[in-house]
């Protein structure tokens, strides 16, 4: 047995029920904010704040979403996965000790992150290049 309350009068069974069905994508958008991206309440006075620190939470959770339907069309991979394969994604910068110049050496880089970038066509390069911070 199945119930559900609502004070929408004009819709038919058939649609409220499957508008209730799709709850599960609101919800998993909460928890994609609370544990993924660690959007917490933070309290600001100024009004200016408090809207800046909404936008930035909604630009972030917009472009994780974006993220992550441009990678599922291709390579059905998770967000969970998406964030851990691009936190891995890292570089180590050298000092020339002679001319002091900065060079920039890529670590490993793992085969889902490989097929990310592969999916927003970024070339990653190969080889150890000059530095400009």
């Amino acid at each position: 047995m199945h119930g559900i309350i609502t004070n929408i009068t004009d819709d038919a069974p058939q649609s409220l029920i499957a508008r209730y069905a799709r709850l599960w994508i609101i919800e998993e958008s909460f928890r994609v904010q609370k544990h993924f991206l660690k959007v917490r309440p933070i309290f600001h006075y100024k009004p200016e704040r408090i809207h800046a620190h909404i936008a930035l939470c909604y630009m972030s959770f917009a472009l994780l979403r974006h993220l992550q339907y441009r990678v599922y069309l291709t390579q059905k991979i998770s967000h969970e996965l998406i964030l851990e394969a691009l936190a891995e994604v890292q570089s180590s910068i050298f000092i020339h000790k002679k001319t002091k110049d900065l060079y920039r050496v890529l670590g490993d880089f793992s085969n889902t992150a490989r097929k990310i970038y592969k999916t927003f066509d970024i070339q990653r390069l190969l080889n150890a290049s000059i530095y400009f911070p």
